[in-house]
């Protein structure tokens, strides 16, 4: 399996940006600035949401939402925008059973870099990597947290921070 790998440089930017860019994002996806702070309901995602989220993924954070009493689907959304690009990332994209190939994976957090020093936590099942956790999937969980919020959202008999089935409940 192939994987995607963030550099140093492009995780930062990319946490900048996508820092702006969730706001952006959550505002654009609500309607506009004008109505920001206005409720979301499942019924109005903009234009710019229709053309930019994936059709699976835009369900998916409407159902999850729903479950999550006064979580705006709109969270959802952002959070894969910024971390992952929802699943488009280096290449990546999303297949109809939710897995996303090739794997996007994080930096080593070695402590270098601005990042926090994590040792690996997962025998490199999820990262590929044995020394270090990295990030994992279009939600990015780090494999401590993906073993603690992980699920198995689409009930295949395998929690796998890679497949949206299972990342976006988490």
């Amino acid at each position: 399996m192939k994987a995607i790998v963030l550099g140093g440089t492009a995780l930062f930017l990319t946490l900048v940006i996508g820092a702006f860019g969730l706001i952006s994002f959550v505002v654009v996806a609500a309607g506009g600035a004008g109505s920001a702070s206005a409720a979301v309901t499942v019924s109005n995602p903009s234009d710019e949401a229709l053309e930019d989220i994936p059709q699976l993924l835009l369900g998916l954070f409407i159902h999850e939402a729903q479950q999550c009493p006064g979580l705006p689907w709109t969270v959802l959304a952002g959070i894969s925008k910024v971390e992952s690009n929802h699943g488009r990332f280096g290449g990546s994209s999303i297949g109809p059973d939710g897995v996303v190939l090739p794997s996007i994976i994080g930096i080593p957090l070695n402590g270098t870099n601005g990042t926090a020093r994590i040792v690996d936590s997962d025998d490199g099942r999820w990262d590929g990597d044995a020394t270090w956790d990295r990030a994992v999937g279009p939600f990015q969980f780090i494999p401590g947290s993906w073993r603690i919020f992980g699920g198995d959202g689409d009930n295949d008999g395998l929690a796998d921070p890679n497949n949206v089935f299972d990342a976006v409940p988490a």
